[in-house]
């Protein structure tokens, strides 16, 4: 365990150091800014069924919600294990004493918790409605706590995608590009159902099982289910395990 402290204290210095976090912040600031003030116009039209929180996490476009997902995370992990390739020190950081699985966790959780920390600030969009507007954001915080832990969640299962996209090259472009074909593969897949109307039951329930974008339907509107919950974690665990056997085979070679 003192070996996977010292890793994930180093990696969040890195991060912290990297203009890319600073790139992606200001990145997601800007888009779910966007988002969150197209979302106001179409909230001030007139009454509608839906709270805040649910037209802010469904009623964006593609390229405002769910497309910042598919860029940043590649951003925050092409260089976690590519760039140790590239540079040589993975050979002397897997002829230490140090467990690969300890190294694997290390990286994933530094992401993971730059990850939540980016997300941070869209929170604030919500408190800085109310000051303005005198009216209340969040009617329901049941919907708003559920929507932020499905994002965290939705983060967890692509960073250990994009861990796996990273342990698989030396070259950090080529990383991040594996990772995003990856995630927009899972991305598309959910949006079946939106796309064609004539699939199979069978196929429209797999989807529907899977679909982001349908969970994220079901949360905002602080309907937590425990399904997309042993999905997402039961995805970033196998993704998790591939990038372990992948750098397993690699330290074996050194």
């Amino acid at each position: 365990m003192r070996a996977y402290w010292i890793l994930l204290k180093k990696e969040l210095n890195v991060y912290r150091n990297s203009p890319v976090t600073y790139l992606a912040l200001g990145f997601l600031i800007f888009t779910q800014g966007l988002a969150f003030s197209f979302s106001v116009g179409e909230f001030t039209k007139g009454p509608s069924p839906f709270g805040l929180v649910q037209i802010v996490f469904n009623a964006n476009s593609l390229l405002l919600f769910w497309m910042p997902l598919l860029v940043i995370v590649p951003l925050l992990t092409m260089r976690l294990f590519a760039e140790e390739k590239k540079l040589g020190t993975i050979e002397t950081l897997f002829t230490a004493p140090v467990n690969v699985s300890s190294v694997v966790l290390a990286k994933y959780t530094a992401a993971l918790i730059l990850f939540t920390l980016l997300w941070l600030p869209s929170g604030l969009n919500f408190r800085i409605f109310e000051w303005v507007t005198g009216q209340d954001a969040i009617i329901s915080g049941r919907a708003y706590w559920c929507a932020y832990a499905l994002i965290l969640l939705l983060g967890a299962q692509m960073l250990a995608v994009g861990c796996f996209g990273s342990a698989l090259t030396s070259n950090q472009l080529l990383a991040a590009l594996l990772t995003f074909t990856i995630l927009l593969a899972f991305f598309a897949f959910g949006f079946l159902n939106e796309f064609f109307r004539n699939l199979p039951t069978v196929t429209q329930a797999i989807v529907e099982h899977v679909s982001a974008s349908s969970h994220m339907r079901r949360f905002s509107q602080g309907l937590f289910d425990t399904r997309p919950l042993f999905w997402h974690l039961s995805l970033a665990a196998f993704f998790l395990f591939l990038t372990y056997t992948a750098l397993r085979q690699q330290r074996g070679g050194v």
